[in-house]
């Protein structure tokens, strides 16, 4: 069973990851834990001890679901138990095992994105529309030409959080992250790379960046009011 999501097959997923269709799952951080309870075993000793050392309990309980969520796509579509999840020189996680699907994660606003494709590097993120930021400087600091062109036509936050979210969903793909100068080797203007816009509700907006020719992107959504009955 998928946490969150108990209507849908492994096999499903397994067919769509194979394909090639980008997949992605957008749940709250409120999904009951008895859907995520079961699978806390399968946490490694280091991912354990990561959880405890998260200063903030939003952090440590998006990281263990997050966690959890993965593995159980991983280990469903791979057949191996337990699954080893190994990390980058730059910190990306990903799973060496021959054929694994790529993944990546992001949480924002009380809500997680996590998503996956077994035939291209992806990364994505989620931020809350409502936080407050200092968009002229960050934009001056981190944003090509272009780009502050673009949010200068905008001129409002939400403007400059359209771009920010591709720019950090396409460093998080390449593996960079922060470690690049962003304003220079990471544009938007720059070609090859697709965008896809993920919504998890009214504020809180994501997107789903990874290279190459346009894919199926199938994205599965769960609400707080799915949990209430």
């Amino acid at each position: 069973m998928i946490p969150g999501f108990p209507e849908l097959e492994l096999d499903e997923i397994r067919a769509s990851l194979s394909a090639g269709d980008l997949l992605s799952f957008v749940f709250p951080l409120e999904t009951p834990q008895k859907y995520f309870r079961p699978y806390a075993t399968r946490l490694s000793e280091d991912e354990k001890q990561r959880i405890h050392r998260f200063k903030h309990s939003k952090d440590a309980q998006a990281y263990s679901m997050g966690r959890i969520f993965i593995r159980s796509i991983l280990e469903g579509f791979l057949g191996e138990r337990p699954l080893k999840i190994a990390l980058t020189e730059h910190g990306k996680p990903y799973c060496p095992l021959p054929h694994s699907p790529r993944f990546n994660l992001s949480h924002g606003g009380g809500w997680l994105l996590v998503s996956f494709s077994q035939s291209t590097w992806v990364g994505v993120d989620l931020e809350d529309l409502r936080r407050e930021v200092r968009a002229k400087a960050l934009a001056n600091r981190y944003f090509s030409p272009a780009e502050q062109a673009m949010f200068t036509r905008g001129g409002d936050a939400g403007s400059f959080m359209n771009i920010w979210t591709r720019k950090e969903a396409r460093l998080k793909a390449s593996g960079e992250g922060l470690t690049v100068p962003i304003s220079e080797r990471c544009t938007l203007t720059e070609s090859g790379w697709q965008y896809e816009a993920v919504k998890a509700d009214r504020y809180v907006q994501g997107v789903v960046a990874y290279p190459g020719d346009k894919r199926i992107h199938r994205v599965f959504r769960r609400s707080v009011s799915d949990f209430s009955s």
